[in-house]
């Protein structure tokens, strides 16, 4: 079904008859759940889903584990739980912590070309939900709209380029993964029940929440490499709530913040600005689904030689201790760029590709144990590494040049019992596309695999239950309760 929504905007040279960010407001004012196309009902319960799981493995590692006490410190209170813990903080405390550990494992969906949206923008609603009892079509339909606000504002952004020395081509300078703090931010008023008006506030003094640019830093970082990897969640996810509750009691933001020659785009380093496309068929098509799944741990670029590695183990059934080299092609850019010889933190280990290689040979599911420090420690594990050695793919560019999808596959060789073993895939498992998704049944193994040992074998089958059937919940909190130890 579709809404009645209908932009009434007319944009000239970059000048708008109204703000953007009213635009958004009233689109996200007049949703209903309702409107709702089945398949963004699906996408959405889908992230959700992946999501709690994400945080429940996150609490394992150091990243996960540090920010669930700095939460508390930040303010305890009774409004909103810590997945997979019993501890009870304040919305957005909450969404702080949640965004820190759905992000923690490099576990967690992500949207082409924008990046790790989700861990932005489902805290927010999802810590909100709780502390209002809002219901599951309540959280479905909120977190629907903090998914497409955030991708639509994207939409509009040029990314801005440079030549940083000659011979070396252009380069996208200003870039991260933490700037999302839009999208929760009208999912959270949504679920407050905030105007058009409102929620237009909230949007803009989420701007003044947005963390700098920092993803281009992180890929020239030596090892170990920092917790906040290419941009925290935690911040934006806790910006956005704060900013929602400032707009819904009477604070007043910049309506204009995202317009003209010195709006957002201009303040984070962008190339250009046009709100038209952000604005076209807005409430009549939803650009947000089409996430990819990730069914491993770690950097998505490693994904595509995992597929074509773990097919030829299985295939020929090799053993780890008949391997005596495994040559991984993929991105040339980011074979070597993340290399690391040595893995000071366990978020070193999700961009080392002889590591997650080495923890699909010995056949370790994938999950918070492939961060263990016990693992990432084991004499066996290390001395595979060394057997593992990372090359760019000859023809990459011609290769992916028609779909940014190519770029998370691969190949890989296998020399075993005096053969080579080589196998391709031109899209990694997880990908929005036909036989690429991961099934029902996928992800449900990787929830169960994620909540391992933090969650009772029944509560875990509960609470798989309860978020597949998320649309027919009375009561947000009745799922919370089940995702305690």
């Amino acid at each position: 079904m579709t809404t009645s929504f209908r932009s009434e905007t007319v944009w000239y040279e970059k000048k708008a008859s109204r703000p953007f960010s009213l635009e958004l407001g009233t689109f996200v004012e007049t949703m209903e759940y309702r409107d709702l196309p089945d398949y963004v009902i699906h996408e959405t319960k889908r992230v959700v889903f992946d999501s709690v799981a994400c945080a429940l493995g996150g609490t394992t590692c150091d990243k996960g584990r540090i920010s669930i006490e700095v939460a508390r410190k930040i303010g305890e209170a009774r409004d909103s739980s810590i997945i997979g813990t019993s501890h009870r903080v304040s919305c957005a405390s909450a969404a702080f912590a949640h965004g820190e550990l759905i992000s923690a494992l490099d576990f967690d969906s992500f949207e082409i070309p924008q990046g790790h949206i989700p861990p932005c923008c489902v805290p927010p609603p999802l810590s909100v939900a709780e502390s209002t009892g809002a219901s599951g079509r309540d959280l479905i339909l909120a977190t629907a709209l903090a998914l497409e606000v955030e991708c639509r504002i994207h939409r509009a952004l040029t990314p801005r380029v440079e030549v940083l020395d000659a011979g070396a081509g252009k380069t996208r300078v200003a870039f991260g993964e933490s700037q999302y703090v839009f999208g929760g931010a009208a999912g959270a008023g949504k679920l407050l029940g905030l105007d058009g008006e409102r929620i237009a506030h909230a949007l803009s003094i989420a701007v003044h929440f947005c963390p700098v640019p920092v993803g281009r830093k992180f890929q020239v970082t030596k090892s170990p490499l920092a917790m906040t990897k290419y941009g925290e969640s935690g911040w934006p996810a806790m910006g956005s709530v704060v900013a929602a509750l400032l707009a819904s009691s009477g604070y007043v933001g910049d309506l204009w913040a995202f317009d003209g020659e010195f709006g957002f785009w201009r303040m984070y380093s962008y190339g250009d600005w046009e709100p038209h496309k952000a604005l076209e068929q807005l409430g009549q098509s939803w650009v947000f689904p089409g996430l990819a799944f990730k069914p491993y741990p770690c950097h998505r670029t490693i994904n595509g030689p995992l597929d074509a590695f773990t097919f030829l183990i299985e295939q020929h059934n090799l053993r780890p201790e008949e391997i005596d080299l495994v040559r991984v092609f993929g991105n040339p850019k980011v074979m070597n760029q993340y290399r690391k010889d040595h893995i000071g933190t366990h978020v070193a280990a999700q961009f080392h590709v002889p590591h997650n290689v080495a923890c699909a040979a010995f056949r370790l599911k994938p999950g918070p144990d492939w961060q263990r420090r016990d693992v990432i420690n084991d004499e066996k594990i290390a001395a595979f590494r060394d057997k593992v050695i990372t090359e760019g793919l000859p023809g990459w560019e011609d290769r992916v040049k028609d779909d940014p999808k190519k770029r998370w596959g691969g190949a890989v060789e296998v020399t075993a019992r005096g053969k080579i073993y080589r196998e391709d895939r031109l899209y990694a498992r997880g990908t929005a596309l036909p036989e690429l998704e991961m099934s029902e049944e996928e992800m449900k193994e990787k929830f169960r695999n994620c909540a391992e040992g933090i969650l009772t074998r029944e509560n875990t089958e509960m609470a798989i239950n309860y978020l597949s059937g998320l649309d027919e919940a009375d009561d947000v909190r009745d799922i919370m309760n089940l995702l305690k130890p």
